[in-house]
Parts: C-alpha cells; structure tokens; sequence
C-alpha cells in the first residue's frame, strides 16, 4: 500500500465528501480508525458519510462519539440534528440545531430550519428566532469583549449546570483573560465528566507545561493525542512536518469488490463506537504514551524534578492549584 500523512488523508475525506462519495468516505475512515481508533476527526468524517447513506442510527453513534472530544463541533450537531429529525426524536434535532445556531447565528438556513423544526414537533410558529445565552456569549467573543462573555455564561450555568459545552466556552474564556486557575478548575470538573475533551485537556497541558512540570502535564497530552494527535504535536513541537503520523492508504476500489460496506451493519461494534454520548465517556481509558510524544516531553525543562512530587489534582482540594504557582 502507498503510503500518506493523517492529516492528507483527513483532508481527502472533506473532498470525498464534498463529492458525495459516502461509501469511500465510511471505508477510508474505517481504515483510519484501524490506526487511530478515538481520532475525532475520522469520527466526524464517518459520522457524515453514514448521514450520506441514509444510515441514521450508526450516524449517531459517530457523531456522538465526536462531541466526548469536542462539545461544540458545529458539524456533529448539525449532522446529529439531521439524524434526529429523520428519527422523529424532535427535542433532540431541535436542541443539536440550536448548538449550531450558536455559533452562527446570522445562518438564514439554520433560522429557517429552526422554525421547520418547532413548527413540526411543536406546532410553534416562531417568526424571530432569539439568541440564546450561548450565542450571545459568542458574540460577545468574536467582539473582544471577553468579560461581557464570562458574566453571560455564569448567569447561563446558574439557569443550566449541565450544559457542559457552556462551561467549556466558559473556561477557556477565562484561560484567555488570564485567570488561568479558574479555567484549570472548571476543566477539571469536565474532565471528570468528559476524559477526551480536547480544549479542557489542553488547558491542563498548558497549565503544567507553563509550569515547567512536563510529567504532570504528559497525562493531558495523551489524551489529546488519541483524538487529535496533530494538535498534540503542534502543542509540544510547533508546526506538523509533511510525513508526520504516516499510515497505509487503502485502494477503495479493490477493497470495494469484495466487501460492500452497505452490508455490513454491525461493524461499528468492531471499533468500539458507543451508542451513547455518556457511555463513550465512561469508557475511556488512559492512552498509552506514544514514542514521539514521550521523546517530546523529555527535552522539556521538569521542575518537579527539584521538589516534593505534588499531589495528584482533585477538584475537591481547594489548594491543589498552589502546586502550579511555585
């Protein structure tokens, strides 16, 4: 087999997408799964292509498995909003489309699907769809106004605790104003609930990494390698060289003669795909570290290596942050 970088290969999917090629979609990102088996990335590409085939439920599984990584993937919950109306589950097409529409509120299409959807599943014609809390926060962003974002967000998460994509945006707008060990405190609280969020492991990577404590910081890393190991390179190393993460290219037309992926519906069992966004959580297990990333984070300066070892970080120990301040 001829062989290409990850993120060459992820960048033929989008185009095979593009095209519509849902079947060479689906067995390409089988193949990467094979190699990378929580790349969120190829998730995404899987969770589309089976949207292409009309697949519903094993769309979901993908999809769903995408938002464990990254909440707020604008593509997931508009392909989860797509499944679900197919379904017949309105509450949940209505609530993905309205994640989407968070982060893009002037859409005319996504207004448009909004009021097609209340008028389906609530028989409520809404002539103007209001921001939520979350879309204004965004705003609030994008217009540099970041403190204006964190009071909105903390008057949402008084009225909604468990909107975790929320509470995310939350920490990492705090992460940029600087308050750096309240945005580690809330990615601990997510972390408990969501292992493979990207953007919380990634402010606890630089939390430690900033704190000269490169062995604290390697459990973050992992994690994000696992799902997107080219941010993990770019993390530790900077920009991504051409032939980094190589992997086997699979001839789809060859693979294709002898097994058609139609016929196979059951084999997202086979890759562990959960079917619940709670259970994809919960199975999560700490990655082995790769050679690369282990080589990348010996060449880092370890102050832990010139004091006490500190205690592992609970959320529930006030002092725990006084490790990283010293």
């Amino acid at each position: 087999m001829a062989q290409i970088s990850l993120k060459n290969y992820l960048a033929k999917l989008e185009r095979l997408l593009d095209e519509g090629s849902a079947d060479e979609v689906i067995e390409h990102s089988r193949h990467l799964l094979k190699h990378f088996p929580k790349n969120a990335a190829a998730f995404r590409s899987l969770g589309l292509g089976l949207l292409l085939n009309g697949r519903w439920q094993e769309a979901e599984s993908a999809l769903r498995r995408v938002l464990t990584a990254f909440p707020d993937d604008y593509r997931a919950h508009l392909g989860l909003s797509e499944a679900y109306t197919t379904l017949g589950r309105g509450d949940q097409a209505i609530s993905h489309l309205e994640r989407a529409f968070e982060q893009n509120p002037n859409s005319r299409e996504l207004i448009d699907g909004l009021r097609g959807l209340y008028r389906r599943f609530r028989q409520t014609d809404r002539v103007k769809i209001q921001l939520t809390t979350g879309a204004i926060a965004r705003q609030y962003r994008r217009n540099q106004s970041p403190q204006q974002a964190i009071t909105v967000l903390r008057s949402a998460l008084e009225r909604t605790p468990g909107r975790i994509d929320l509470s995310l945006l939350l920490a990492d707008t705090l992460w940029e104003t600087g308050s750096h060990v309240e945005a580690a405190e809330i990615a601990v609280d997510i972390l408990k609930r969501l292992p493979d969020c990207v953007i919380a492991n990634q402010i606890m990577t630089r939390l430690w990494l900033e704190a000269h404590r490169p062995t604290d910081a390697a459990r973050y890393l992992s994690r994000i390698e696992a799902v997107d190991p080219i941010l993990a390179y770019e993390i530790v190393q900077g920009p991504v060289p051409d032939n980094a993460f190589m992997v086997d290219e699979i001839d789809y037309r060859r693979v294709a003669q002898t097994e058609l992926v139609s016929r196979r519906p059951d084999w997202l069992q086979s890759i562990g795909v959960s079917a619940s966004l709670e259970s994809a959580a919960d199975a999560s297990t700490e990655e082995e570290q790769p050679a690369w990333l282990a080589d990348a984070l010996a060449t880092l300066p370890d102050m832990q290596a010139r004091k006490p070892a500190p205690p592992l970080i609970d959320a529930d120990n006030e002092d725990w942050m006084a490790t990283v301040r010293t």
